[in-house]
């Protein structure tokens, strides 16, 4: 793999994680599910983290800075989030069941980018760590749902 779709692969990560965290940012602000405020602003802040950690490794592996929105509104993950917990009628569960999935589709694309061996071994370091993280929270989300997820 060239490091240009390295690059782009790693910027779309960045890009997502920019979403998630304006995205979390807002459901904090917002006067729905005020009992999740807590749950909201540990993910802003953890993909605040993630995403200043991603961003310093891009510009230190490529020497270009990634952009924060290069991912197409109509293709991005979180974007689909932010919308239905807005302006929905859902329940507590309801939202959770979408955080859930929605989150198993970022951690599968940080999956596909850590399959390619030419990663540099500081940006694989710290793509795992992510991913681990992301899965924990997933999985402990899950749990609490008792949500059997259908693979894809």
């Amino acid at each position: 793999m060239t490091q240009h779709i390295i690059f782009d692969r790693l910027e779309s990560i960045y890009s997502e994680l920019n979403t998630a965290e304006n995205i979390y940012a807002t459901l904090i602000q917002s006067d729905r599910f005020p009992h999740k405020r807590p749950y909201f602003k540990h993910r802003h802040i953890q993909f605040g983290t993630y995403a200043k950690n991603l961003h310093e490794e891009i510009v230190a592996v490529t020497g270009h800075k990634p952009l924060p929105n290069v991912v197409n509104e109509d293709h991005s993950i979180y974007k689909s989030l932010e919308g239905p917990i807005l302006e929905e009628p859902l329940t507590a569960q309801e939202v959770d069941a979408l955080i859930v999935t929605t989150e198993k589709k970022l951690i599968s694309r940080y999956q596909q980018v850590l399959k390619y061996s030419e990663l540099p071994n500081t940006t694989q370091a710290i793509l795992e760590s992510q991913v681990e993280e992301l899965n924990n929270e997933w999985q402990k989300l899950r749990s609490n749902l008792q949500i059997e997820l259908h693979k894809n």
